[in-house]
C-alpha cells in the first residue's frame, strides 16, 4: 500500500487530524491523510503510539470482513515469507452523520508500505523504456 503523496486526495469518511477510536479493540488512530480510495471502501494514513499504519474504512461491513479474513489468512498460510502487508486488527466505530444522527463504520488496519504511486511507476517506467 505505498503511495509517493499519502495527502493528496479528498477526505470523504474522514478527516486529517480526525481521531478513531475502535468500538471493541479501543486502539485511537490518529488520521493524517487520505491515501487511497476503491470499490469496497478508503484507505488513510494512520498514526498510533508513533507508528504510521494504513486504514481501510466502509460502511459495508461485509466486505472489509471478507477482506479482512483473506489478508489474515494469507499471512498464517504462508510462513517465512511476506506476501503483503501486516493485518493488525478489524473492528468499528461510529461516526458522527448530521444533526445527532450516527453512522456505523466498519475498519481494519494494516502495516504502511511506503512506495512510489502506480501512476509514478508507470511514467518512470516508460520513459526508462523509451531511454529518456
Amino acid at each position: 500500500m505505498g503511495f509517493s503523496h499519502p495527502i493528496s486526495f479528498k477526505s470523504d469518511f474522514l478527516q486529517p487530524g480526525q481521531k478513531i477510536v475502535g468500538r471493541w479493540n479501543h486502539r485511537t488512530y490518529h488520521v493524517l491523510g487520505k491515501i487511497g480510495k476503491g470499490a469496497n471502501g478508503e484507505v488513510y494514513l494512520v498514526e498510533l503510539n508513533g507508528h504510521r499504519l494504513a486504514l481501510k474504512i466502509s460502511a459495508d461491513a461485509t466486505n472489509i470482513a471478507l477482506e479482512y479474513q483473506v489478508l489474515r489468512e494469507m499471512s498464517e498460510k504462508v510462513q517465512g515469507i511476506s506476501l503483503g502487508p501486516f493485518v493488525l486488527e478489524m473492528d468499528d466505530f461510529e461516526s458522527p452523520k448530521g444533526e445527532g444522527g450516527h453512522t456505523l463504520l466498519f475498519f481494519y488496519v494494516m502495516e504502511y508500505v511506503e512506495g512510489v504511486g502506480i501512476e509514478s511507476f508507470c511514467r518512470r517506467t516508460v520513459r526508462s523504456r523509451l531511454g529518456l
